[in-house]
């Protein structure tokens, strides 16, 4: 009767055992699928991670060329008012000289654009103005009723008249036998006038044109200092940036190698420098901070503390002035010129 009762307990416990068989088989075919999903979204993961990462580098480049073109657009405006103003002082000068130059010409007699009398010479160069006009014959002396010497009208001139031949009888036309005629010297139509001219008005008696007061002497344009050109040069330098090389083989090292590089190739000695703390943090974030996900950065108080390791001459002092400053003595930006 104990072997009857205990064969249906066999039996249960075998159909159990059947049972969690298949459970774990169903189990395990669950965790094979959840498995190659879990692949899958690796993958997946593992794209968008360097799309993130290219799209991050190509942000960077965009940034970079949008300082270079600001940079240039801030330093052609400041050339640019430069030159407008040079400009303006040169045409103040021009006026100036220019109107020296007009009241010389008109205290010397001359006017410009209008045509003024001269004493004793008529008008002056003018549109409008014949030769004649410009400079006239002076008339003929008087001469005492006695003398001989009168002046002939030129209209009365003997080869002026043409009822009358020229010097005497006609003339006959000349051989090749004909005797020669000797050289005659013709007598001057004008004689000499046997009394002095009168004598011409003097400068006391000559009325004068109206003057104009004498301007002040121009200002000159005095040039820029030297210094100019230093400003210029300085202007043209900036800070040194990362290219896209250089950012692209620093972002796959570790810490702090990476740190001693990059501070190296952004940042020189000079004994006499002070950096800020603070801009060598921020710069240093900004370059890593994209990459921070995959490649972790150093934080702030590991920045400042290895900085000796790289530069031994600098020193991370705390300044007291009204505001507490922290400083990095000895250390400056590394600069190109452009």
């Amino acid at each position: 009767m104990s072997q009857q009762d205990g064969e249906p307990e066999v039996l249960k416990l075998k159909a159990r055992l059947y049972d969690s068989q298949c459970e774990n088989a169903e189990l395990g075919v669950t965790i094979n699928q959840l498995g190659k999903e879990l692949t899958e979204k690796k993958t997946l993961l593992n794209h968008a991670m360097a799309h993130i990462e290219k799209e991050a580098g190509r942000m960077y480049e965009v940034q970079r060329e949008n300082t270079d073109l600001r940079e240039k657009l801030e330093l052609t405006t400041k050339q640019l008012t430069e030159a407008r103003i040079l400009l303006a002082r040169a045409m103040e000068h021009i006026e100036k000289q220019t109107e020296n130059e007009r009241a010389r010409l008109r205290m010397s007699g001359f006017s410009l654009g209008h045509p003024t009398t001269r004493p004793g010479l008529g008008p002056g160069p003018g549109p409008g103005v014949t030769p004649a006009q410009r400079q006239p014959s002076p008339a003929p002396a008087p001469v005492a009723g006695g003398s001989q010497n009168r002046a002939v009208p030129p209209h009365d001139y003997p080869g002026n008249r043409l009822s009358e031949p020229v010097h005497g009888p006609p003339r006959t036309t000349l051989s090749p036998t004909s005797p020669r005629l000797g050289h005659r010297r013709s007598e001057p139509i004008h004689p000499p006038p046997t009394h002095p001219p009168p004598p011409c008005p003097g400068p006391s008696t000559t009325p004068r044109p109206p003057t104009h007061p004498r301007s002040p002497p121009p200002n000159t344009i005095s040039p820029r200092p030297g210094g100019r050109q230093d400003q210029i040069r300085r202007m043209r330098e900036r800070p040194t940036t990362l290219t896209r090389e250089v950012l692209s083989e620093l972002v796959v090292k570790r810490e702090p190698q990476r740190y001693h590089e990059w501070l190296a190739k952004m940042f020189v000695h000079i004994p006499d420098a002070e950096c800020p703390q603070e801009d060598v943090w921020n710069l240093y974030r900004e370059t890593f901070a994209t990459f921070a996900p995959r490649y972790p950065h150093l934080a702030a108080a590991d920045v400042i503390n290895l900085i000796p390791e790289v530069f031994p001459q600098t020193r991370n002092l705390v300044i007291e002035d009204p505001h507490k400053r922290y400083i990095v003595r000895g250390l400056d930006r590394r600069k190109e010129v452009h």
